[in-house]
């Protein structure tokens, strides 16, 4: 195996690769803490229902709106838009099964959650039946679950392929595209709305 053949198991080492510090990876793993915040605030909320208070309505609506705009939108919109097609460009079948049966199903199933969950919410203010009360906590309990794997899996794993495996250029280029993204005034208010949003429901 010629010595500058890409290697899997190099990729995949834990350790940091320093020479790529301050790249667009940054600010996806502070996206990743934001929306593991929310998921344990949402597993707290399941939790109060479980012990027999009221389903906040307040709280889940928002929270369908965060999972939407921020983890879906803002998040995964550059995920899907900008780093994980320029890896798929660049290093082919080596890193396809990863993202196209991996990350993106991950994608999907939490718009499946989302969707099932909203839906669960509007049939129980209407019925009052616990079986929809028990699909409520099922598609939130699960969303939050499904998004602690997905960015663990991301955070150790996709990540740092990503840095290990591309050019400098390319990751500069990723950077120059998602800092785009994230400095349009439209995108740039809107996470600001989630993040007040976020604050406003912890208490």
């Amino acid at each position: 195996m010629s010595e500058n053949k890409l290697n899997l198991m190099d990729i995949l080492r834990p350790e940091p690769n320093l020479d790529q510090q301050g790249d667009a990876v940054d600010s996806m793993l502070k996206e990743h803490e934001k929306i593991n915040e929310m998921g344990d605030m949402v597993r707290e909320r399941c939790l109060d229902i479980m012990h027999g208070e009221d389903v906040d309505e307040a709280f889940l609506r928002n929270f369908i709106r965060f999972a939407r705009d921020y983890a879906d939108h803002l998040h995964h919109g550059k995920e899907e838009k900008i780093l994980f097609p320029t890896m798929t460009e660049e290093l082919g079948l080596v890193v396809e099964p990863l993202i196209n049966t991996g990350m993106m199903v991950d994608h999907d199933f939490g718009r499946y959650h989302i969707a099932e969950l909203e839906t669960a919410l509007n049939n129980y203010l209407e019925s009052g039946e616990d079986m929809d009360r028990l699909e409520i906590l099922t598609h939130a309990c699960g969303w939050a679950d499904l998004l602690a794997r997905h960015t663990n899996k991301e955070n150790m794993v996709v990540y740092q392929f990503a840095r290990r495996a591309l050019a400098r250029e390319t990751m500069d280029e990723i950077y120059r595209k998602c800092r785009e993204f994230d400095d349009d005034p439209k995108e740039a208010a809107l996470r600001e709305e989630m993040l007040e949003l976020m604050e406003d429901m912890r208490r």
